[in-house]
């Protein structure tokens, strides 16, 4: 994304650019591990509410911050537009944004979707429902930016061991017995619990 955004600013397709997210950790990433790292000579401005400073080209905020400020800004404003975690910016409560600014939008997400009520696909014209670009898991495992995972198969001490009346409580015998059932004939291997045993509580 600071390749994109460098490249558009040294091509004069952007005079300023806003990068939107939703948490203030993604903020200080932008900020920090982005613009400081990448455009170090590039004026650079968090937005907080009441205290805009219209004269730096990137600025970064969160959605709730602009929520309250974006009419301080004509819709010309910002010529690009980054919304990052973009499923999260097409819900409607972030419509009116989107819908104001004039400018062009780049989505990043890992998880687009394609809801009644938010679609990422429609938001960002990607009418076929594949994004503008996608870098997949297995390319990222093979270019060594993602460490493949190994699914290893776990048992909980029930499941190996199973369940006996013998070996139950006494407050769980005298439960039984208050529900008139005899703690004695219990006697549930691992394999058996799923099918067999319910916990009420969580029904």
């Amino acid at each position: 994304m600071m390749a994109l955004i460098d490249t558009t600013l040294r091509a004069n397709q952007a005079r300023r650019i806003l990068f939107l997210t939703d948490r203030d950790a993604l903020v200080d990433q932008a900020l920090t591990d982005g613009f400081k790292a990448f455009l170090p000579n590039e004026p650079r401005e968090r937005i907080y509410t009441g205290a805009v400073d219209k004269a730096k080209r990137l600025v970064v905020a969160t959605e709730q911050t602009l929520r309250h400020c974006f009419q301080q800004f004509s819709p010309g404003f910002f010529d690009l537009i980054i919304l990052d975690e973009a499923h999260r910016s097409s819900f409607r409560r972030n419509s009116e944004l989107i819908e104001y600014f004039d400018a062009c939008l780049v989505g990043l997400t890992a998880t687009p979707v394609n809801l009644i009520d938010r679609d990422t696909f429609r938001v960002f014209g990607c009418e076929t429902g594949v994004p503008t670009f996608l870098y997949d898991y297995p390319r990222a495992v093979k270019e060594k930016y993602l460490v493949d995972f190994n699914v290893e198969p776990a048992r909980t001490g029930f499941q190996r061991a199973g369940v006996a009346g013998v070996d139950l409580s006494e407050e769980d015998r005298n439960a039984l017995l208050a529900q008139g059932l005899e703690p004695d004939t219990f006697d549930f291997s691992g394999t058996e619990l799923e099918a067999n045993i319910s916990n009420l509580d969580i029904l």
